[in-house]
Parts: structure tokens; C-alpha cells; sequence
């Protein structure tokens, strides 16, 4: 009888790897050395096969330089590569948790950034365990902003732990934050390890569903959104994924000056997206509940009809006057009302 190969473990099959050479991999700028099963890492990896099986200087020394490469997702991947899944194991007598090793994966802006982009007002999108995310958050409560359930909270994250990362568990990739799980598809890309990238997009993929039928709002951070353009190439799943994360699960609720800066393919595809699923008609119930979905009010929905589908300009052309004054906007409201009841009535 054969030994089992349950999901996310590795066969006995896989322990021929452990006959083969060691290849030395030195990680990041302080130069962490990972020994790692030659013929293992090269299966599971293009870009070691072609460094330690061709004619470069790494196939004769068996040494491999990583220098731009994060220490903690490297490990990820070591670990999956000798287990199957995704798991985070603490280096030896270091003293590091995993809040440390990730609280340091969390895209940050320095003080300058800040002080620019303060109108945004984020939140960190995080994955939290169920028990996690009924007890600090509250079930179905919209996590949009620094909106976070306050007064429902029963567990209390200590401040000298990053919220982001306040949950993680090392076993469970489900709690990691999306930063870390986006620079863990980012790597895999950049090792072209097809299997590592796509259990990585299950945990993501995963997230997004759960978050959806929660009613939960959970949306990318434009920093790190800005971080996956800057690091993917053009076609990219994770790209694609975050976009709809955005067209899916973003309230629209702020001004447009915030995503100015955002990179010009990302508003595309997001623009394109909304086009493609936004139905030509909705029944007034629907158009009601999607407005309040999206928190829309007279102050934030820059001239959009809040009872029913239609563009301002078939409903108000003053919204796209010039007015010198409050006086002067009033006035040409009043003509307009005017003129519309008299096309009402027929006349001329």
C-alpha cells in the first residue's frame, strides 16, 4: 500500500532530494546562510536550476547571492520546500517572533509620505483567525479606515505590537497579512517557483471569499498596492487579484485627489473592471443598497445621483459650471429647475 500524500505534506518519494548536494544560499544584505538540498531547490525552482546547472560561477561553488532578498520570506520558502506549505519557523536562539520578522514585511511610509498622503487615512488590511477577528474586531463590522469595531474590542493589542501582525500564527498562513503574502508571491515570481506562487494566491484567494461573505470591508493599502506595480510584471495574477480586491471590496468614499498618484495601468484596470461589471439598470431597492455599500452621501458623491443610475450631466449641467460665488451657483440652479419644468409642461 502506498504512503499517503495528503495535501501540503511531502511524499517519501520527495526524500531521494536528501542524497544530493548542498547548495549554500546567502540571503539579504547582512548575507544569512540557508543550506538547502541542491536537487530540491532546483526542481521547485527555474531560476536555481539555471544558476546551479549551468556555466555560472554559482553551478561550480554551489554558493547562490540573494542580497536583495528578505531573510523571513526566504525562510517561507526553505520551509516550503522541505514541508509543502506555507509555514514561518523562527531562526535558532535568534529571539525573534513572528510579529518581529513581519511587523519589519509591512509596507510603511516615512514621515514626509505621512504628512502627504494624511487625507487617506488607512487602515492595515490583515488576515485575522476567526477567533481573532470575532474577539478585536467584531463579526460583519466594516473595516474600512480606522474604522475598527472600537468598543467592541475584548482583546486589546498591545502598542508595541503592529496591529498587522498582532495575530500571526506560524502554522497558519490565513492570519499573515496581505504585505507579507504579496512580497511571498513577489519572491516566488522573481525564483520562478510556479507551485510556492500558487499556494501562495490559495491563501489570498481564500481571504478574499471569506472577507466577501462577511460583509467585511478589507481593501489593499495604495502603498502597498503602489509596492506590487513597482515589483510585478504587466499580466500578473497578483496584480489582477488586487484590482479586485478594489473593484470588489473598496468603498468609494473618498476623494479622487488620493488616487493621483496610484500607477496609471493599476487605475486602468481598475476603471475598466468597474466599467465591465456595473450593470446598465438597477431596480431602485438595489441602487439604494449599493449607494449606502459605498457610503455615499451629497458631501462625498461629486454630483452622482443618490436615488437612481444616471450620469450628472443628464441630471444637473451647473455641476460643471464655473461660479464665482454661492449666489451665482443658487441662481443658475433655479433657472435650470425652471427650464426643466418648462420642457415638462411643453412649452417652449
Amino acid at each position: 500500500m502506498p504512503a499517503p500524500t495528503g495535501s501540503g505534506h511531502k511524499s517519501i518519494s520527495s526524500l531521494g532530494y536528501l542524497h544530493s548536494r548542498m547548495a549554500i544560499v546567502r540571503v539579504g544584505q547582512q548575507k544569512k546562510e540557508y543550506g538547502v538540498h541542491q536537487a530540491l531547490i532546483c526542481d521547485k525552482s527555474n531560476f536555481f536550476k539555471k544558476a546551479l546547472t549551468g556555466s555560472f560561477a554559482e553551478a561550480r561553488t554551489g554558493i547562490v547571492p540573494l542580497e536583495d532578498v528578505s531573510a523571513p520570506l526566504f525562510t517561507i520558502f526553505v520551509s516550503w520546500l522541505y514541508v509543502g506549505r506555507l509555514i514561518y519557523v523562527a531562526p535558532p536562539d535568534s529571539g525573534k517572533t513572528i510579529q518581529d520578522d513581519f511587523s519589519s514585511l509591512i509596507c510603511k511610509e516615512n514621515d514626509e509620505q505621512q504628512e502627504r498622503r494624511s487625507i487617506e487615512d488607512e487602515g492595515i488590511f490583515t488576515l485575522q483567525p476567526e477567533n481573532a477577528h470575532d474577539d478585536a474586531f467584531g463579526r460583519g463590522t466594516p473595516q474600512h479606515g480606522n474604522d475598527r469595531g472600537e468598543g467592541q474590542s475584548v482583546h486589546e493589542v498591545p502598542k508595541e505590537i503592529d496591529p498587522a501582525v498582532a495575530y500571526c500564527t506560524e502554522e497558519d498562513p490565513k492570519t499573515w497579512p496581505l504585505d507579507v503574502l504579496a512580497k511571498l508571491y513577489i519572491l516566488g515570481d522573481f525564483l520562478d517557483a510556479q507551485l510556492f506562487q500558487n499556494q501562495v494566491m490559495d491563501v489570498i484567494v481564500d481571504f478574499a471569499a471569506i472577507s466577501r461573505n462577511r460583509g467585511a470591508w478589507r481593501v489593499p493599502k495604495r502603498l502597498l498596492i503602489r509596492h506590487i506595480y513597482e515589483n510585478s510584471p504587466t499580466g500578473s495574477f497578483l496584480r489582477n487579484i488586487i484590482v479586485d480586491f478594489v473593484v470588489y471590496h473598496q468603498p468609494w468614499d473618498e476623494p479622487s485627489q488620493i488616487w493621483e498618484e496610484m500607477p496609471a495601468e493599476f487605475l486602468a484596470q481598475v476603471m475598466v473592471s468597474m466599467g465591465r461589471r456595473v450593470p446598465a439598470k438597477l431596480c431602485k431597492e438595489c441602487y439604494s443598497d449599493a449607494i449606502a455599500g459605498n457610503r455615499l452621501t451629497h458631501a462625498n458623491a461629486d454630483g452622482m445621483c443618490l436615488k437612481r443610475d444616471k450620469a450628472p450631466f443628464m441630471l444637473n449641467a451647473c455641476f460643471y459650471h464655473a461660479h464665482g460665488t454661492a449666489e451665482e451657483r443658487e441662481k443658475c440652479q433655479t433657472e435650470l429647475q425652471e427650464k426643466r419644468r418648462e420642457l415638462r409642461t411643453g412649452k417652449s
